[in-house]
């Protein structure tokens, strides 16, 4: 079970179980008040595709309501959810700008943060990888030494090395950042972003028959994921568009 952070006020291990007996949700982590705990949906202990799916979706609505409750004096917490509620948005120079002040915000406030170091982290490479930073070079560097920071705190944090394949996929070392993918995937199966980063990896690496069940894979985890239409283009891609033509693109990912 991925470890939640503790925060006064949560109540842990709330079981919630589908009356079909279909799957079975467990909360690490629940906030029993307005303020919504950043980790009550990433601690789910996953037991099959239909909890998985569900905890994907009341992942994204619950961002997105906690980031717009007003706050007199947001913390580190605050900040970063604001930050991943900015990046449900269309992905703009804009929205990546915004998306980064936040998680700046936060680690000012808690320069420790593991969660606002790895988030800053995901959001510059991502610029990256989708052609509108600044500069790919600077951004890429800084991405590099916050994610070896946070897993060299924290080596078994599923997010710091689904943020490390991004690095090295930015960087075409694709068979170098398989096993970032695979590692963030065995400590968090429910990590569709990894999922996504994988299938481009064995897209530029030449396995183009592991791509679409990946994809596919991606998709039945997390269908109202908003930046699920580009896995049906990877999936295109790899079903007959030469690899050349999408080599060094990267563009469309999921993640952040």
């Amino acid at each position: 079970m991925i470890k939640a952070a503790a925060r006064p006020g949560w109540k842990e291990f709330v079981r919630i179980v589908d009356p079909h007996e279909r799957y079975t949700v467990l909360i690490c982590a629940v906030h029993c008040e307005p303020k919504i705990g950043l980790y009550g949906i990433a601690g789910l202990a996953l037991v099959n595709c239909h909890s998985a799916r569900l905890a994907n979706a009341l992942g994204v609505e619950l961002i997105a309501a906690e980031a717009a409750r007003s706050t007199e004096h947001p913390d580190a917490l605050d900040y970063i959810l604001r930050g991943r509620a900015i990046l449900l948005k269309p992905r703009t120079r804009d929205t990546y700008r915004d998306a980064i002040n936040s998680f700046e915000h936060a680690l000012a406030l808690d320069p420790q943060s593991v969660e606002a170091q790895s988030r800053l982290a995901a959001v510059l490479v991502v610029r990256v990888l989708n052609g509108v930073a600044d500069s790919s070079t600077a951004d890429l560097a800084r991405a590099e030494t916050l994610v070896d920071q946070v897993l060299a705190a924290s080596s078994r944090n599923a997010f710091a090395h689904y943020v490390k394949g991004h690095v090295l996929l930015a960087l075409k070392r694709w068979e170098e950042a398989i096993p970032e993918y695979e590692a963030a995937l065995a400590l968090d199966h429910n990590l569709v972003a990894a999922l996504h980063g994988l299938a481009w990896c064995k897209l530029y690496a030449g396995s183009i028959g592991e791509v679409t069940p990946l994809v596919e894979q991606a998709i039945r985890l997390s269908p109202r994921d908003p930046g699920i239409g580009h896995c049906y283009d990877l999936i295109g891609t790899a079903g007959g568009e030469p690899v050349s033509q999408v080599l060094g693109a990267g563009r469309g990912m999921i993640g952040g």
